[in-house]
């Protein structure tokens, strides 16, 4: 078996079988985030139902929601991401 065929645990396909709970799949989404260098990722919470992770939170830039987003893509499980995260810039930040 050469290295690309490799079974890899964090790669999603749509024909894999996923056996956790919406809790656990939510968690695992929240724990990259936490992982990621972008520290602002941490406070960004997750929930999922029926193959949908749903992003909830505050972050100060919309690169950021981006990234947010990027970092869950590979969820197993996860079918379709909707992203609710409000972008908050500095303005409203100080009030």
């Amino acid at each position: 078996m050469s290295p690309v065929e490799r079974h890899n645990p964090d790669r999603w396909s749509p024909t894999s079988r996923i056996s956790a709970s919406p809790g656990q799949i939510a968690e695992l989404a929240e724990a990259r985030l936490r992982k990621s260098p972008y520290l602002a990722l941490a406070n960004v919470s997750c929930e999922f139902r029926e193959g949908v992770l749903t992003l909830h939170g505050c972050l100060p830039r919309y690169h950021l929601k981006q990234v947010a987003q990027e970092v869950i893509a590979a969820v197993p499980g996860v079918e379709q991401i909707d992203n609710q995260i409000e972008v908050v810039g500095a303005m409203k930040r100080g009030r």
